[in-house]
């Protein structure tokens, strides 16, 4: 892990290694830190959108395993935006509409041994 763990935009030139689904979110893994979707994560790749679950989410999910992220946007009660190598884009909405709870996405920092800082996690 070669970015500052506290800021989400360290997530920046780091490789999505795993994601997860569990229960009612999405869990996105950056060797080490762990960006949870509470909302519906979208896909977009070759002109495409995919929301999870519909159909072909799954699908549009898997190959994102590996990429590199080369942009980070955050927008305050808009978007969490992921631009990852090979022209795709993974946003998690932080809108009220897109939300079934009052949070929409956490970032849990990792430590230097790899474990998750859970008390420093960032919540919007």
């Amino acid at each position: 892990m070669s970015y500052d763990g506290d800021d989400p935009a360290g997530l920046v030139v780091e490789q999505l290694n795993t994601f997860a689904f569990v229960m009612d979110y999405v869990e996105f893994g950056f060797n080490g830190p762990v960006l949870k979707a509470l909302t519906n994560p979208v896909v977009e790749s070759g002109g495409r959108h995919y929301r999870f679950p519909e159909s072909g989410s799954r699908d549009a999910l898997c190959p994102l395993i590996g990429s590199d992220v080369s942009a980070l946007v955050i927008k305050e009660d808009d978007r969490i935006e992921l631009v990852l190598k090979g022209e795709r884009t993974l946003t998690i909405p932080l809108d009220r509409a897109s939300r079934r709870r009052i949070e929409a996405a956490h970032y849990l920092p990792a430590a230097s041994d790899g474990s998750l800082r859970v008390a420093d996690m960032l919540i919007w």
